[in-house]
């Protein structure tokens, strides 16, 4: 197993140093198996987690307090874990390519049942869901992705 980047830290919950986490991977289950993580490359044994839709909520041991876990805030929390496939990945920053043209994702959200990537080629920037087929190839090595040029076509929406 490897050390990998599992979410970011968000804000306090509660009184008792629990923190909110948002995910940058793509199991969320996956946070309900912890034992231990690390933040500012410090070990903390994991106490408590709670999943709600789309964020964690953790609690480590050695972190007791609201102000304790407030000087946290946007701290990355990393993890040993294992990934099964690519789709586990967080596509931030790697290069898309359709056809002839290059870009980068520069965002990814999640509104409901899809991610979707926000995208910036030249001076445009535009999303689209990732969608079945959507993803032809995936070079981790490289962070690259090749997308499918009819489907990218058709679920594209550019920024004005």
């Amino acid at each position: 197993m490897e050390k990998i980047l599992i979410g970011i830290i968000t804000k306090p919950q509660a009184l008792k140093g629990q923190f909110r986490v948002k995910p940058k991977i793509h199991e969320l289950k996956k946070f309900k198996n912890l034992k231990n993580v690390f933040i500012q490359n410090q070990n903390f044994e994991v106490e408590n987690v709670i999943l709600r839709e789309n964020f964690a909520i953790l609690k480590v041991k050695g972190i007791d307090t609201c102000d304790q876990a407030e000087n946290l805030r946007n701290e990355h929390l990393y993890a040993e874990i294992e990934i099964e496939n690519s789709n586990n990945f967080d596509f931030l920053n790697y290069e898309v390519q359709i056809e002839n043209t290059k870009g980068l994702i520069i965002e990814i959200n999640n509104f409901g049942s899809k991610d979707i990537f926000t995208i910036q080629a030249d001076s445009k920037i535009c999303m689209l869901p990732v969608i079945d087929g959507l993803i032809e190839s995936v070079d981790e090595k490289n962070k690259k992705l090749i997308l499918n040029k009819q489907i990218y076509d058709q679920v594209v929406v550019y920024e004005n």
